[in-house]
């Protein structure tokens, strides 16, 4: 596991709403972090993080503050060279 540090710039729950087939989808709770990340050549890059959390509230009381929070890689697509993104390990 890591631990992603950055600072917390919105928290939300995401619109419910119901495919085709009648599964349901939506309702989870969110926060943007921005991140900030060295380059190779030493300039700096701010990129943003949207994770799931069990708790927005938690979140929105620390708009603008630092934040850590522990992740997780995971590959979207196993065997293709894809980007890494991030979930949250809470508990």
């Amino acid at each position: 596991m890591l631990t992603l540090t950055g600072t917390v710039i919105h928290a939300f729950t995401t619109p419910e709403g119901q495919d085709r087939d009648g599964n349901k989808y939506g309702g989870q709770d969110k926060v943007q972090l921005v991140v900030q990340r060295t380059l190779r050549n030493g300039e700096t890059v701010m990129q943003q993080h949207d994770l799931n959390v069990s708790d927005k509230d938690y979140y929105l009381e620390r708009k603008g503050e630092q934040v850590s929070i522990t992740v997780e890689p995971f590959a979207m697509q196993g065997g293709q060279s894809v980007p890494v993104r991030f979930k949250t390990v809470e508990g």
